[in-house]
């Protein structure tokens, strides 16, 4: 699970940058991209990006408000926590969603294969 930027995001960035040094470390961005998902492939891993939400609550899907110093919290469920840390949680969540779906092998199925 990769918290990714959006398209339109980077390319405005790209854009807007005059630095030669700040387009090379995006351009590098997307190499980075490329050859995680290549790497992910090879190895038959599950390989997913996503935009992760920084301020979307992970238990109840609610609208978090700022409280100070980029803490959070969910006024439904009063889950509370760095902002920083909330897509964290989100790539946790999804990444258990993308265990669930993937097929159980046992030692008896492969044998008698």
């Amino acid at each position: 699970m990769v918290d990714t930027i959006e398209d339109e995001s980077y390319r405005e960035l790209k854009e807007g940058i005059s630095s030669g040094v700040k387009k090379h470390y995006l351009d590098g961005l997307g190499q980075l991209r490329r050859r995680l998902q290549a790497l992910a492939q090879w190895y038959g891993l599950s390989y997913l990006e996503e935009r992760l939400y920084s301020t979307i609550c992970p238990r109840c899907g609610a609208k978090m408000k700022e409280l100070n110093n980029r803490r959070i919290q969910c006024p439904i469920c009063g889950f509370n926590d760095n902002r920083d840390n909330v897509p964290l949680i989100w790539a946790k969540k999804r990444y258990w969603e993308i265990l669930q779906k993937q097929p159980v092998f046992s030692p008896i199925t492969l044998l008698s294969s």
